[in-house]
């Protein structure tokens, strides 16, 4: 029944046993609108269960979230966003 759950983009109510849990735990808390000023906490929940060696491959993904050797990519997701740069130059 968890994964059905989980294939839900917005489900959150996990606990993480990985640090693909963990960033996917994370970024639908973002797509939920989670408030900048709870991010740290979030982070916290996240982590929560993960033992050392995915505690370290998270804390990695939390520092640079494009480049985590042992985490695929696709996980970790694209360095910007397409519309970025667009959005930057025209407000220059």
């Amino acid at each position: 029944m968890e994964a059905v759950r989980r294939a839900n983009p917005k489900y959150t109510n996990f606990k993480s046993r990985t640090a693909v849990d963990a960033v996917e735990q994370f970024c639908n808390m973002q797509r939920n609108g989670l408030n900048a000023m709870r991010i740290p906490e979030a982070l916290i929940e996240c982590a929560a269960g993960l033992c050392d060696r995915e505690m370290d491959l998270f804390e990695t993904w939390i520092v640079n979230p494009s480049d985590v050797k042992g985490m695929d990519a696709a996980v970790s997701g694209p360095r910007t966003s397409p519309n970025t740069s667009a959005s930057f130059a025209s407000t220059t």
